[in-house]
């Protein structure tokens, strides 16, 4: 069957199916825009993504930092809506604010502390970067 049969039909109406059509969208972005954005958002939309959650450790703010514009606009490829937190106060602030996480998007940094958020089914703080079960 041609390609685009493949990408434009949906072939299970079951809900259990929605994480594999999800999966499948998401792959289908990186392998179409990979070269437009180059390895780094690919890489991590390959490798670090599970479910609806990306998960990655780096030991700098930069590295952290660096990579969200380009993970953002690919996504946007396809209209996948793509928001981002860290469990460093510094790396969300150099996050802008339309693309910080909900929980994070208003935070006082000086006052408050840094919430908990679900990620892979499990609770995490981000204060303490602990999984709570």
């Amino acid at each position: 069957m041609p390609q685009e049969y493949w990408t434009t039909v949906h072939l299970f109406s079951a809900a259990s199916s929605l994480q594999h059509h999800c999966n499948f969208a998401l792959k289908t972005t990186v392998n179409d825009n990979k070269d437009m954005f180059g390895p780094e958002p690919a890489v991590f939309l390959r490798c670090h993504f599970y479910v609806d959650d990306g998960l990655k450790s780096v030991p700098s703010v930069e590295e952290a930092v660096a990579p969200v514009k380009s993970i953002k606009e690919m996504c946007l490829c396809t209209q996948f809506q793509s928001s981002f937190t860290s469990n460093k106060k510094e790396v969300i602030q150099e996050i802008p604010v339309m693309d910080r996480a909900k929980a994070v998007k208003n935070l006082n940094f000086d006052r408050e502390v840094l919430p908990m958020k679900h990620v892979l089914g499990v609770k995490w703080c981000i204060e303490s970067d602990t999984f709570k079960f």
